[in-house]
């Protein structure tokens, strides 16, 4: 069983920043695993990464805010790798603040 953590948060990067941060414009940077830009009819700018320390991440940019989800394996540890990860890596790299628990965005 799998479950997800969500974070709202707010930064001054724009989705090209992420983009490129994360190397999901093709520059091979594999800091935070392989990001790709998600062709989606309900979201515009919605950037995934299938496989980061055993999670599926996906970071949606919205007007008002940012959303960061880890899907992780549901255990206990899971949840502190993903808890560690969100916290410790990838908010402080997108220069995250105003950082606030939130629901899964589906």
């Amino acid at each position: 069983m799998s479950a997800i953590l969500a974070y709202s948060f707010q930064t001054g990067l724009t989705y090209a920043d992420a983009v490129k941060l994360l190397g999901a414009d093709g520059s091979g940077s594999a800091r935070f695993g392989e990001w790709y830009e998600r062709d989606s009819a309900w979201y515009s700018e919605l950037l995934s990464c299938r496989s980061y320390r055993g999670m599926w991440l996906n970071l949606y940019f919205f007007d008002e805010e940012t959303i960061l989800e880890l899907k992780f394996d549901g255990s206990e540890s899971g949840k502190a790798a993903a808890e560690s990860v969100a916290l410790k890596e990838l908010l402080p790299a997108l220069g995250a603040r105003d950082i606030k628990p939130t629901g899964s965005v589906n």
